[in-house]
């Protein structure tokens, strides 16, 4: 075989990349050459659980669907070749033990991210994969049902052709976009793409309305466990999650906010709930307590029911009550006030944190345009795609990294069944 022909080109050394190469050329008949333009392979890989490596997640593949917002279905067959008992079986079998934390994350034992990605490497080392580092790709092109790979001066052949850039974010490891334009020169559809697994950043709302009340930075660092968050657009509610909640210094973060973050733009408003119970429950819960500890401060009765003594401040100045007014001096205004805004206190997104902060990108190429059964494009045969440059995003906890590994393992194994 000529030396730039190959079987299978494959650009990016991703996990879905990397994985995928791994599949395909594992009879060690076939070249599978992957290009990658950086000088090393997996840089976002090694970032992924602030290096710790949030390889995959507890659940079955019914609960799995549901964690990509609107396009889990299209990953079940992905899903069914490679599952994420598969996965930690994978790793198991070649020596790298995992651990489940309490909240059904699964990490490697040693929790490091660099172990994943050796193991990865020296697969496909054994496999005869040739890896080629700073090999930018500028062009892919079709020819008479081969294709042409055009990378840092250098022309490449090959039968099949696999797409694992990623997405637009963390770009300084590599991932600038490159996979959505050679996707397009290829006739397919790029959907819109913003950050998702992003933090947001909150207007001082609650300033405005209250002339000396606490300002939104004096919340920075308090988390408000199992919090529910309803996402409302022009007056209608649009999406509620329930998670964990940050504040920061100039927003909202936290597991719920970044997994909701993908629906999320300028201009929404966020309704977060500081209370468990019902508006008509935690009123009367509050009714009786007022009635029977009346000469307690209203601020240490809340805060008895649970609520962070910061929360507490900033919605006792938002209903315009004096910090140090007794329970039993409230009155029905002051109190329908003081529930409302303990059950639903508003928000306005200003914006959302950028790509360079945001874990993962929503958006990519169109998934009808992709058979969900192979990985295989429906316009260019021979064509694949893999991870994140897909139309897919995870929640928070593993969800992507798996979507890599399954549509990288699905793809390498349609290409394999075709070199047969």
């Amino acid at each position: 075989m000529p030396e730039n022909l190959y079987d299978a080109i494959i650009i990016g050394a991703g996990p879905a990349g990397l994985f995928c190469a791994i599949t395909c050329s594992k009879d060690k008949n076939h070249r599978v050459l992957v290009l990658e333009k950086m000088n090393t392979a997996g840089r976002k890989l090694l970032l992924s659980g602030s290096g710790s490596c949030n390889i995959t997640h507890s659940g079955s593949i019914k609960s799995f669907v549901q964690k990509y917002g609107n396009n889990g279905s299209f990953l079940r067959h992905a899903f069914a070749a490679f599952s994420n008992n598969d996965l930690i079986e994978y790793l198991n079998n070649n020596g790298i033990n995992t651990i489940e934390a309490d909240n059904g994350k699964i990490f490697p034992e040693s929790m490091k991210a660099g172990e994943i990605l050796d193991l990865l490497l020296r697969k496909c080392n054994e496999s005869g994969v040739e890896i080629m580092y700073g090999h930018k790709v500028h062009e892919i092109l079709r020819d008479k049902g081969s294709f042409r790979v055009r990378a840092s001066g250098k022309t490449f052949l090959s039968r099949y052709c696999v797409i694992t850039t990623g997405g637009l974010s963390y770009p300084g490891t590599g991932s600038d976009g490159d996979g959505f334009r050679f996707s397009g020169d290829q006739g397919h559809t790029i959907t819109e793409l913003t950050p998702a697994l992003t933090p947001v950043k909150t207007s001082t709302t609650i300033d405005a309305l209250t002339p000396g009340s606490k300002p939104i930075p004096e919340l920075s660092g308090i988390t408000i466990k199992n919090a529910s968050v309803t996402l409302n657009r022009n007056n209608r509610k649009f999406v509620t999650y329930t998670g964990d909640l940050l504040f920061t210094h100039d927003g909202l973060s936290g597991p719920v906010i970044l997994d909701m973050s993908r629906y999320i733009n300028p201009g929404d408003t966020l309704f977060v709930s500081f209370i468990h119970s019902s508006y008509e429950s935690f009123e009367e819960e509050f009714i009786l307590k007022s009635r029977n500890e009346g000469k307690r401060m209203v601020k240490n009765l809340l805060q008895s029911s649970g609520v962070p003594e910061r929360i507490v401040q900033m919605i006792l100045d938002l209903s315009r009550i004096p910090h140090d007014k007794k329970s039993s001096e409230i009155n029905r205004e002051e109190r329908k006030k003081l529930v409302s805004l303990l059950r639903d206190c508003p928000f306005t997104v200003t914006s959302k944190d950028g790509f360079n902060v945001a874990m993962a990108t929503h958006g990519g190429i169109s998934l009808e345009e992709i058979n969900m059964r192979t990985m295989e494009s429906k316009l260019a045969p021979g064509l694949f795609f893999a991870g994140e440059v897909m139309d897919i995003d995870g929640d928070t906890g593993g969800y992507n990294l798996q979507a890599a590994f399954s549509t990288g393992k699905l793809a390498g194994d349609t290409i394999y069944r075709k070199f047969r």
